[in-house]
């Protein structure tokens, strides 16, 4: 009773021990016994210690922008005049029209296909009557070679108009009617979305006459998004490509995309890509969210898990106070993580006890105790 009357003087008047004091008693690591009633006077709690298969890194702000691979840059693929933009912002899916050109080289591009077509009929009934008169004599083996030639060659033509038209633009279906019909199908190009994404960086006004190659809009596509994030050069060598990474935020993972060589010379940081699905469509380009790097626990060295209270701190070394059977004892710890109120460590050494509860509060009482149990 002496004993526990003496520790609790020391406790109210807020004495602490030396350093070389403390890690005396932390070399000796002696269990220290209380009863349940002292612990409850001196306000000691314990939580059951949790162990977890990895641990999270601090918090970084990261920036969500489109897979540099997945930008899709909108041309002009005519020249002409800009006579309608029907989106020009925001969310847009596959086959939905962008734009309409109206356009004079378009309409010029559908004649020279109908003309290749209704050239390549006439140069058919030419070869068919050349193959005729062949058989019978009336016609050379030089000529009937010139015409199929011919034919060969108005193929070809067809074929490139209607590669051209296919390029610029124009739907399969109108295609189809143009060289059925043998009549243009209109002047308006109409600009249409082949993927699903954003649109931004809009270039081009109502009225606007554009050039065959200019750009237009952008598209990025939105799945999966990427986010960049930027590390210390030193934090950087322990990530890896694959590694998974948490969006507390977004209720999300995703996965490191790449981790790049460059440091920057003014911030000596490096950028880290993160990617991570997006089919909700809830991530838009620009937003920032927080993020953090999970590190797997080996079978080597567990990790566990308590509240950032129970961590204290005995001369040089990091530590917590475990309740066995033995009493009270020293835990030497290696601090991987404090996050979110949470603290995640390994052990420095094997427990000399099964360990399962960790103090929570009290910390600096039981650190106290212990000074006066090594003053007797």
């Amino acid at each position: 009773m002496r004993n526990f009357l003496k520790t609790n003087a020391l406790l109210l008047t807020g004495c602490l021990l030396s350093v070389s004091a403390v890690s005396s008693v932390f070399a000796q690591t002696q269990a220290l016994n209380m009863t349940a009633e002292q612990q409850q006077i001196m306000g000691l709690k314990t939580v059951a210690l949790q162990q977890v298969n990895a641990y999270p890194s601090a918090n970084y702000t990261a920036k969500a922008m489109t897979p540099l691979n997945r930008a899709h840059q909108v041309s002009a693929t005519v020249s002409g005049k800009v006579v309608a933009l029907h989106h020009t912002h925001g969310d847009i899916q596959k086959g939905q029209l962008i734009a309409e050109i109206e356009s004079p080289e378009f309409m010029q591009m559908q004649q020279q296909l109908i003309a290749a077509v209704a050239d390549l009929e006439v140069a058919k009934q030419n070869l068919k009557r050349a193959e005729s008169l062949s058989k019978s004599g009336a016609s050379s083996v030089k000529n009937l070679n010139s015409i199929r030639a011919e034919v060969t060659k108005l193929e070809a033509q067809k074929l490139q108009a209607r590669s051209q038209l296919k390029m610029a633009g124009l739907p399969d279906s109108s295609l189809t009617a143009l060289i059925k019909s043998q009549r243009i199908q209109s002047d308006l190009l109409q600009v249409f979305s082949q993927v699903d994404g954003q649109l931004y960086d809009l270039e081009v006004m109502l009225n606007q006459v554009v050039d065959k190659g200019q750009t237009l809009v952008m598209i990025g596509e939105t799945n999966p998004m990427v986010f960049a994030a930027y590390v210390s050069q030193g934090f950087s060598t322990q990530l890896r490509e694959g590694q998974i990474v948490n969006f507390p935020a977004l209720n999300k993972q995703g996965e490191i995309g790449h981790v790049h060589s460059d440091v920057d010379e003014m911030t000596q940081t490096v950028d880290v890509h993160i990617k991570v699905d997006n089919a909700d469509g809830k991530i838009f380009k620009g937003q920032l969210s927080q993020v953090q790097f999970l590190f797997n626990a080996t079978t080597d060295s567990p990790v566990y898990e308590v509240p950032a209270s129970a961590l204290s701190q005995i001369g040089v070394d990091k530590v917590v106070f475990a309740e066995t059977q033995n009493g009270i004892e020293v835990v030497p710890i290696e601090v991987l993580s404090i996050l979110d109120g949470q603290l995640f460590f390994s052990l420095k050494m094997p427990a000399s006890s099964n360990l399962k509860n960790i103090y929570s509060q009290g910390s600096t009482a039981i650190k106290s105790a212990f000074a006066a149990t090594e003053e007797e």
